[in-house]
């Protein structure tokens, strides 16, 4: 196993709005839209469109959200066999209200089958094939879980705390990957390099020795944001794949920083660009970058 991708897998129903609710309020829905998501598959689609492949770690119920999930994820050369299947649980699900006109978005998940996502999940014959692995990323597992994974590679951790970067610090990791409101949890964490997802802003690795990209404007270059629902995840995906392709950090960043892009101008959680899609987005924003392969 050269990488793998631990985290959420969930069934994305998206409303698209007139306006975001405030609390009491109601909005019309003008559209309705199926797909895949959770942080886990959003990630692993984003690394294996430009890496070509992974192996993931997850968990799904006995149902046919399940059987979706699995046949996606092989067309992208995903492998599946340490997704767990349990027939006491549903696979997870998101409901995701999107603003038609700005792109922002407001989430409600329910866990379902993610809740198995434990340290006991990860069996010996995963543990000994880690051995093994370049990189391993955990996206929104609970800090015991990653620190199980990273334990025993020897390849590039990166951890994406999300719901639980509260009680994130303790995990040994290379790199955290949060917005502005995680980073917060994380001050006075020693150890990893924190990069930081700053919106429409751009990017940034904190630090003593701060490198920091600026966000792609869209419609300069004439695109229209559609959703920023798994922008963070496209993000993440792209830059955990950008130095498993041997780039240096500010290339990294710059990388996932377009992809997080190319994904905001298409309403799918999943709709990362693939290497090719990047290739032809770059000639655009940034001809001088080069995107190898």
């Amino acid at each position: 196993m050269d990488y793998l991708i631990a985290g959420t897998l969930n069934y994305d129903i998206t409303l698209f709005v007139m306006s975001l609710p405030k609390p009491g309020g109601e909005t019309k829905v003008t559209r309705l839209k199926r797909a895949l998501g959770g942080k886990g598959g959003n990630v692993a689609t984003a690394f294996a469109k430009l890496v070509g492949g992974a192996s993931f770690l997850g968990a799904l119920g006995n149902d046919e959200a399940a059987r979706i999930h699995l046949n996606y994820f092989k067309d992208l050369n995903i492998s599946t066999d340490y997704i767990k299947i349990y027939n006491d649980v549903e696979s997870g699900t998101s409901y995701v209200l999107v603003d038609e006109n700005s792109g922002e978005n407001m989430i409600i998940s329910y866990p379902g089958a993610n809740s198995m996502l434990t340290p006991e999940i990860a069996d010996d014959k995963l543990l000994n094939e880690l051995s093994k692995s370049k990189l391993v990323v955990a996206a929104n597992v609970v800090p015991e879980l990653a620190e199980k994974l990273f334990k025993h590679s020897y390849g590039i951790k990166v951890y994406i705390p999300a719901t639980h970067v509260k009680n994130a610090c303790s995990v040994k990791a290379d790199y955290f990957i949060v917005n502005e409101s995680e980073s917060e949890y994380l001050k006075g964490c020693r150890g990893p390099k924190i990069v930081r997802t700053l919106g429409k802003n751009g990017a940034e690795i904190a630090g003593e020795k701060r490198i920091y990209v600026e966000g792609v404007n869209l419609e300069k270059f004439g695109l229209k944001p559609s959703s920023s629902a798994g922008a963070g995840d496209a993000f993440a995906g792209a830059f955990a794949a950008a130095l498993a392709m041997g780039y240096d950090e500010k290339d990294s960043l710059k990388l996932a920083n377009y992809a997080a892009a190319y994904k905001v101008s298409r309403d799918d959680p999943r709709g990362s660009p693939t290497k090719e899609e990047l290739r032809k987005f770059l000639k655009t924003v940034d001809p001088a970058f080069n995107l190898y392969g």
